[in-house]
């Protein structure tokens, strides 16, 4: 995965809603400018410093097919990611491929020393011993 992330330009990632969204984070380690959606997790790594954040508006969510999956999203929202927003930032690093550069330097510098597995080790044992685990 690393080879195809460096073999790439850019990584965009219009999401709705993501869990952690590890393809965003490991795309930043290998020094791509990011476009995503700036919601949820991906806050916690992911700033106006080291990405072009995508404005969004919470909606109900639907199954676009209006399949028998309609069900699973009666009550739920998810972001609607500005879709104008993101034909401006994908432009923008196409016509300002230096600048989009020393985005993607700066993400993969927050990524190497705020978020490796020695980070995540550290943030756990935290958290177990907050709890009251040993």
């Amino acid at each position: 995965m690393a080879a195809l992330y460096r073999a790439s330009d850019a990584f965009v990632l219009a999401t709705r809603g993501e869990g952690w969204g590890l393809p965003i984070l490991e795309a930043m380690a290998c020094g791509l400018p990011v476009i995503t959606t700036g919601i949820g997790p991906i806050r916690e790594y992911a700033t106006d410093q080291t990405a072009l954040l995508l404005d969004y508006e919470l909606v109900p969510a639907r199954d676009s097919q209006d399949s028998t999956f309609d069900h699973a999203f009666r009550w739920g929202r998810w972001a609607e990611p500005d879709v104008l927003q993101l034909r401006r930032f994908m432009r923008w690093l196409y016509e300002h491929r230096g600048e989009g550069r020393e985005l993607g330097r700066r993400a993969a510098q927050e990524a190497r020393l705020g978020w490796t597995w020695r980070h995540a080790v550290a943030k756990a044992l935290t958290a177990l011993r907050a709890a009251g685990a040993e």
